[in-house]
């Protein structure tokens, strides 16, 4: 990975950005800035664009190999915790033992709900909130109902209304099954 690294320094500093600035040591061998920026904090002698092909040389081998080991690893290893709620061990081909079979009759039910009203006392004041205003409507047994609306339209209320579910407030009007 160090010659890759300094295969991309050398790439960013012996660019022409850096080929206009031309200084001289004390001895009077001129040297550029980007050759000064390789060598003096990092000891990186004045390779030039050696380290380029270095680069290369090795990162594509690099990104070849371990990306086909990423790969067996992912194809062939999995880890998977043991579940506590699954069967260790399942016979799809074994009899399966006989299981008493009860058998409730079932009954088809229209449920209707008659001028609906819902009303929860408001919580900044003592003032009445009416959050159902005289609904009506029939569900028919077999038959399947969208029940449609805007967000904060009072679908959820009116389904938790006809189930009974609400515990707060008043509801008036009439719910009933046949």
């Amino acid at each position: 990975m160090a010659w890759a690294m300094q295969g991309m320094a050398s790439n960013q500093f012996f660019s022409s950005k850096y080929s206009g600035y031309v200084c001289e040591t004390a001895n009077g061998y001129p040297f550029t800035l980007g050759e000064a920026a390789l060598d003096t904090p990092r000891g990186w002698a004045f390779g030039g664009s050696v380290w380029i092909g270095y680069t290369f040389a090795f990162l594509v081998p690099y990104i070849i190999v371990f990306g086909l080991v990423t790969w067996l690893a992912l194809k062939y290893i999995r880890i998977e915790p043991d579940r506590q709620h699954v069967k260790k061990e399942v016979n799809i081909g074994a009899k399966k033992e006989k299981t008493e079979e009860i058998n409730v009759p079932f009954v088809p039910v229209d449920l209707s709900f008659d001028k609906l009203t819902y009303e929860v006392t408001a919580s900044t004041s003592k003032e009445q909130l009416r959050l159902l205003n005289e609904v009506s409507g029939v569900f028919k047994a077999g038959r399947m109902c969208a029940l449609m609306g805007s967000s904060g339209a009072g679908k959820t209320t009116l389904m938790d209304v006809i189930a009974m579910r609400k515990t707060s407030g008043s509801i008036t009007g009439k719910i009933e099954l046949n």
